[in-house]
């Protein structure tokens, strides 16, 4: 017999509830109490908005292609354990005592407080009882458990209300219920009209100022934070290194796969002993494992502070078949050896849409008759504009950091007819991890 509820009502402990659940905080609960009436109307009103697209944006970005990325979610959770659950207890019972006296209220998250930070931590932690399984059902699946021994399966088999949330959420069921949530999140180019500037043509002294700034910028990442700068997350600041180099390297393997697979579906096999040229190889995170798959790798940065870790991160058995070449200007791709496949992943990004542009054209030009290429750029980011002059006043003023970039995907299709290479196979990825920007991969083919 299904599990009974009333689904038509909301106060302000499912309000919470909800919060808790979906967003992983707490709430203004004014506005929802009058708007609301029902769990359904809850349900649909948090789904939407923009705070549960940031805070779960890697199911959102995993969803349309989940064979590309694979990512492991971790969480760090520090203080002593009876202290949490002493005061949380007391934050319980203050929510509770707040909401019967109809207090509007607004607990700080972990950005504006550090306590209330780590009070959230812990009750993500708290373990898992079957009124919490009945309410991820009502307020994430949107429907009841079939039974009462569901519910208690479902508490057993969960740790914590952190893994019970992300088990929901990354369910068949709640994927298949969303998919048009999902996808209105992931593609919004489908409704942008464009018209913002971005110029793409430039030679010449312009072409050269804009390679120097790029080589400045990942010059000073590579000496300060080069780890961090391949893999943009916290575990891989110079000072967590140590402790997480290992997935760090490991995660090289991922993008190699990526490539066996989109080979493979194409029926393509390469000749024994081929040539790949990987270019922006940075730390050597993907060259360990592309030296394990081809006889020769050429293995290509703007950046010496990056290649030098490189060259220390290549294992012993197979340092021979890697040779290590810096770009330091614009004519240093003219001296490329042939290769028979371009690599290029989480680099072009990096570069304003000129230098994507021309060393897409270099490359494709030394690739090899019948060779391949494979490699990723963000074609689109809503707003997105490019204006030379104005970029070169800024950059003029000194290094601005990291920075992304696009390439509207036209100017792909050009630069490879002109450089006889047919489309094999396009796909838009996830590979910058961002809701905004439409990442894509292209797989080419040159004529023989």
């Amino acid at each position: 017999m299904p599990y009974q509820c009333k689904l038509n009502s909301v106060d302000r402990e499912t309000i919470f509830a909800a919060y808790r659940r979906y967003l992983d905080r707490d709430a203004v609960i004014e506005h929802l109490l009058a708007n609301c009436n029902t769990l359904a109307e809850l349900h649909h009103s948090l789904l939407p908005g923009d705070g549960f697209a940031e805070k779960s944006k890697d199911l959102i970005l995993s969803r349309p292609f989940p064979c590309d990325r694979s990512k492991e979610n971790k969480i760090d959770v520090t203080g002593s354990p009876e202290q949490l659950a002493a005061v949380s207890d007391r934050v319980s019972r203050a929510w509770k005592h707040m909401g019967s006296q109809g207090s509007s209220i607004r607990t700080s998250t972990a950005q504006n407080c550090p306590i209330c930070g780590l009070l959230l931590q812990h009750l993500s932690q708290a373990p898992v009882t079957g009124d919490d399984v009945v309410s991820a059902y009502r307020l994430i699946l949107g429907r009841e458990p079939e039974d009462e021994s569901v519910a208690r399966s479902a508490a057993r088999s969960y740790k914590n209300i952190e893994q019970l949330r992300q088990g929901f959420l990354h369910s068949e069921e709640f994927a298949a219920a969303n998919a048009p949530l999902v996808l209105a999140r992931r593609f919004p180019h489908d409704l942008d009209e464009g018209g913002q500037p971005i110029e793409v043509h430039c030679e010449g002294q312009a072409l050269s100022e804009l390679l120097a700034h790029v080589e400045t910028t990942w010059r000073r990442l590579g000496e300060e934070d080069p780890y961090w700068s391949v893999i943009t997350t916290d575990d891989y600041r110079i000072v967590n290194f140590g402790t997480n180099q290992e997935a760090f390297w490991n995660s090289g393997k991922i993008e190699v796969i990526r490539l066996q697979r989109w080979m493979k579906r194409n029926e393509i096999k390469l000749p024994v002993n081929s040539t790949c040229l990987e270019y922006g190889c940075g730390t050597g995170r993907m060259t360990r494992w592309l030296s394990r798959e081809f006889g020769t790798v050429v293995a290509c940065d703007i950046s010496e502070a990056h290649l030098q870790i490189a060259r220390r991160a290549i294992p012993e058995e197979v340092r021979r078949q890697v040779t290590f070449l810096r770009i330091d200007g614009p004519n240093a791709l003219d001296d490329l050896p042939a290769f028979d496949l371009l690599f290029s992943v989480l680099v072009l990004q990096h570069n304003p849409p000129p230098v994507i542009a021309y060393i897409l054209d270099k490359l494709l030009a030394r690739l090899s008759p019948q060779g391949f290429a494979w490699l990723q750029v963000p074609i689109f980011r809503p707003g997105y504009r490019f204006v030379l002059a104005e970029y070169l006043a800024a950059a003029s003023r000194g290094s601005t950091g990291m920075e992304m970039h696009v390439l509207p995907q036209r100017y792909i299709f050009d630069i490879a007819a002109r450089n006889g290479c047919e489309l094999i196979e396009v796909s838009p990825d996830n590979s910058t991890s961002s809701l905004d920007y439409v990442s894509t991969t292209f797989l080419l083919r040159k004529a023989a």
